[in-house]
C-alpha cells in the first residue's frame, strides 16, 4: 500500500503528462502546472511522481534543480513526515548523482540515508549500491552489498557489473559462482568482462555457450568482443549462427557491430548479403547502422553504393560525414572528397585529418600544407596526434 502522499490523483490534464513516452519538455510542462497551484493544494502531494520521472530521462541536472525548485516553493510534502517522503526521493536523487558523477553528493545522500534511519529498506540499498558501482567506488560497493540482509538479482547484477568493468575478473567470479539465482545479466556481465579482458574463448565457452536464456544483449556482447578484439571472422560466423537459430531477432546494435566488422573484411559477396539481411529482417537501421554501412561499402570499393545511401540518409551526424570523406581519400578520389568536405556543416578533427591525408598520401604536398594551415589559421581547430603522425609527417 503507497503512503499517503502517493495515493492522491493528479489532475487528469497533469496527468497524461508523465505518461510514457516520457520527455523533457512534458516534464517541464507539468512543472510549471504545479507552480500554478497552490502549496496547499493536495495535487503537490504526488509530486516524487514527477522527480521520479525526471530520473527516467538523460538530464540528471534537471532531477536536482527540479528538487531545489520544488524545496524552494515549499511545495515538496510536509517534513514531519520524512519516512513516507524520502523512501521515493532518495532514489531518482542518487541516480542522477551517479550520473554525474558527483560522489560526495552522493555520500551525503547515502548519509541522509543513514540518519533518517531508512538505509535498510532494500529500493533506497540498491540506489546505494548503484550509485558506488556506477562511480566505481568497490570498497564502498562491496561494503554496501556486505551489509544486505535480503539480495534481490539486480543487487547481485550490480556487484558483478562493477567488478566486470574494471576487469577484475577473480572477485566477479566469486560472486558469480555464489550467486543463488543467476540472470541473463548476470551471465552476459561475465562473458562481457572475460571477452574484454581477451579471453574470448573462455567467454564463449564457459558462459556465452552455457547460458539457459540468452538475450539479444548476450548474443551482442559476445559479437562486440570478437569485433573489437579483430576475429572478424568468428564475429560474422557467430552472426550466421544467431539467424539461423532464431532464438532472438537482431537489433540495431547487433547490426551496427557486424556491418563494422564485415567492413575490416572488405568482401564485397559478404557486404551484400548484410545488406540483403538489414532488408529484410525488419529492424529500421538507425544513423549508426547506416553509417557503418557506407564505411562498409567504401571499404569494399562500392563508392557509387555508398554514396546513394549516404544521400538517401534523412539524418547525418559527423560520423556520417566522416565515413564518407575517408572513404573517398582511401580510394583515391580527392575531387569527391574535398566536395564533400567543403559541404559540411561542422568539420570535427578527424574530417581535416581525412582530407589531409588524402592529399598527402597521393603526393599533393602543397594543397595538404595548404589544408593544414586553414585548419588551424582559419577554422582554429587545433591538430591531434593522428594529424602529426599520420598526416603531417608524411
Amino acid at each position: 500500500m503507497p503512503p499517503p502522499f502517493i495515493q492522491s490523483k493528479p489532475p487528469t490534464s497533469l496527468s497524461l503528462l508523465l505518461n510514457p513516452p516520457l520527455s523533457l519538455s512534458s516534464l517541464k510542462q507539468t512543472h510549471a502546472h504545479l507552480l500554478r497551484y497552490s502549496p496547499h493544494d493536495p495535487t503537490t502531494s504526488w509530486l516524487p511522481h514527477l522527480l521520479s520521472s525526471s530520473a527516467q530521462l538523460p538530464h540528471p541536472t534537471y532531477t536536482f534543480s527540479l528538487y531545489a525548485h520544488l524545496l524552494s516553493f515549499s511545495l515538496c510534502p510536509p517534513r514531519s513526515h520524512p519516512l513516507s517522503v524520502y523512501p521515493f526521493l532518495l532514489p531518482p536523487l542518487l541516480k542522477s548523482a551517479s550520473l554525474l558523477f558527483l560522489p560526495i553528493l552522493g555520500a551525503s545522500l547515502h548519509a541522509l540515508a543513514l540518519r533518517l534511519g531508512l538505509f535498510a529498506k532494500p529500493n533506497i540499498q540498491n540506489s546505494i549500491l548503484n550509485l558506488y558501482s556506477n562511480l566505481l567506488f568497490l570498497g564502498c560497493a562491496r561494503q554496501v552489498f556486505d551489509e544486505m540482509h535480503q539480495r534481490t538479482p539486480p543487487d547481485w547484477n550490480s556487484m558483478i557489473s562493477a567488478y566486470a568493468r574494471v576487469q577484475d575478473l577473480k572477485n566477479a567470479q566469486k560472486l558469480f559462482d555464489s550467486m543463488p539465482e543467476r540472470t541473463a545479466v548476470s551471465w552476459t556481465a561475465m562473458l562481457s568482462a572475460y571477452a574484454k579482458c581477451g579471453q574470448l574463448s573462455l567467454a564463449r565457452d564457459r558462459f556465452f555457450d552455457k547460458m539457459p536464456n540468452r538475450t539479444v544483449v548476450s548474443w551482442n556482447a559476445m559479437l562486440s568482443g570478437y569485433a573489437q578484439k579483430g576475429f572478424v571472422n568468428e564475429a560474422i560466423e557467430l552472426f550466421r549462427d544467431m539467424v539461423m537459430r532464431r532464438e532472438v531477432p537482431p537489433n540495431e546494435t547487433t547490426l551496427a557491430t557486424v556491418v563494422s566488422a564485415c567492413s575490416k573484411h572488405g568482401d564485397p559477396e559478404l557486404a551484400e548479403w548484410i545488406i540483403g539481411f538489414v532488408d529484410q529482417c525488419g529492424v529500421k537501421p538507425n544513423c549508426f547502422v547506416k553509417t557503418a554501412m557506407v564505411d562498409m561499402y567504401c571499404k569494399c570499393g562500392s563508392l557509387e553504393k555508398a554514396r546513394e545511401l549516404f544521400d538517401a540518409m534523412t539524418h547525418k551526424n559527423s560520423f556520417s560525414w566522416n565515413a564518407m570523406i575517408s572513404g573517398y581519400s582511401r580510394n583515391g578520389n580527392l575531387c569527391s572528397a574535398r566536395e564533400l568536405f567543403d559541404k559540411m556543416p561542422n568539420r570535427t578533427v578527424v574530417s581535416w585529418n581525412s582530407m589531409i591525408a588524402g592529399y598527402a598520401q597521393n603526393g599533393l604536398w602543397s594543397l595538404a600544407i595548404e589544408l593544414f594551415k586553414e585548419m588551424v589559421e582559419r577554422a582554429r581547430v587545433g591538430p591531434d596526434e593522428v594529424t602529426m603522425r599520420n598526416n603531417w609527417y608524411q
